[in-house]
């Protein structure tokens, strides 16, 4: 018998992407899959009247379940010491790449992963849907930390942040020197700019400013 574990989608992607390693499986923390229900049925549950405690709803529940399986459907059940952030940062190159409602869209739903992905979907999931699974992701991770401390190899530092397309570029460039010195010399902007403490606020918008589509 092998020691390395059977073709999966991970070791797929390996293939294609080349940045996740094939290693023995070694039973140390115990697989993935069972973390993860370990952590649903925990967050499921209501400790307490700590309001940081309360239980997840049905919405949450879902939410967050669809976004953990889907890292196990890209990972592969790996046992939790194998993780590593190669593992995290592929997910989310893979999940850049989704197309929205995969598992209702009926172009895509008898589709498998890797088919899904080398069929280049035209229009991939909103940064706001890929916000959510990051967070559902990283509260994961932040679990695992807190039972295994450093005998864990992954963490939420360094994690990417939302890919924007090639394509999607245009209407995203920052503001040029010419543009910046418009806005905060224009006859409208001076009457708000009667000090230097004032020049924070619009600073700040343009800072957190995004575009829309």
């Amino acid at each position: 018998m092998s020691k390395y574990p059977p073709i999966t989608f991970s070791n797929i992607v390996t293939q294609q992407y080349g940045i996740l390693q094939q290693r023995p499986l070694r039973t140390m923390l115990g697989n993935l899959s069972a973390a993860i229900a370990q952590y649903v049925k925990q967050k499921t549950t209501a400790i307490g009247s700590n309001k940081r405690n309360v239980a997840w709803g049905g919405k949450t529940r879902l939410d967050n379940e669809a976004a953990l399986n889907l890292f196990l459907e890209v990972t592969g059940d790996v046992d939790i010491a194998d993780l590593q952030p190669n593992h995290r940062d592929t997910y989310f190159d893979v999940l850049a790449r989704l197309p929205p409602n995969r598992r209702k869209d009926r172009r895509y739903r008898t589709l498998s992963l890797q088919q899904i992905l080398d069929s280049n979907p035209p229009q991939t999931i909103e940064a706001r849907t890929f916000s959510k699974y990051r967070a559902a992701l990283s509260g994961f991770i932040n679990w695992l930390e807190g039972r295994y401390g450093n005998k864990l190899n992954i963490s939420t530092r360094g994690a990417m942040i939302y890919k924007v397309d090639a394509s999607d570029e245009s209407g995203r460039e920052g503001f040029s020197a010419e543009q910046l010195k418009l806005l905060f010399e224009s006859p409208k902007a001076r009457p708000m700019l009667r000090n230097s403490v004032h020049k924070w606020v619009p600073l700040i918008a343009l800072v957190h400013w995004v575009p829309s589509k």
